[in-house]
């Protein structure tokens, strides 16, 4: 069953608000893991934001009901698209004044831009393979270099 326009149209805004929670989550997430607690403050603070829009959405801050086969369970009011609105207009200068923030912090920039840094050679002396190889520069798969087949009994 196909939704209709409309319906299309309120997922995708769902889609879009869970999107810019989780990302605006894992900035804050992010400044914790570097002890910047500031910056997680402020992103929890734009979070919170969402998650209330969200709500006024749909009636769940996790927009959980609100898709439905064949379309959306609510349709929105002039007032919920104004809140829309609002809230995108707001959200942009509010996560730009965040990100300023961090990048604002030489301690928190220190610790994102050089701890953690894994040099090629050392990642080949002790074996490290999948994501974290290939952030080292390792350019090995197994799946793509391996000579051996697999035996059968």
């Amino acid at each position: 069953m196909e939704a209709p326009p409309r319906g299309r149209a309120l997922r995708t805004v769902c889609l879009e608000l869970e999107r810019v929670c989780n990302h605006v989550a894992d900035i804050g997430a992010i400044a914790t893991d570097v002890a910047f607690a500031v910056g997680n403050a402020h992103a929890m603070r734009l979070k919170e934001r969402v998650l209330r829009l969200n709500e006024q959405l749909t009636g769940n801050r996790l927009l959980r009901g609100m898709a439905s086969l064949g379309g959306v369970r609510y349709d929105w009011n002039a007032g919920q698209l104004e809140a829309i609105r609002r809230f995108v207009a707001e959200l942009r200068p509010e996560f730009e004044s965040l990100v300023g923030l961090i990048q604002e912090s030489s301690s928190t920039r220190d610790r994102l831009e050089t701890t953690g840094i894994l040099k090629p050679q050392t990642a080949l002396d002790l074996g490290v393979v999948g994501i974290a190889g290939r952030a080292s520069g390792i350019d090995r798969d197994l799946r793509r270099t391996s000579r051996t087949r697999p035996t059968t009994a």
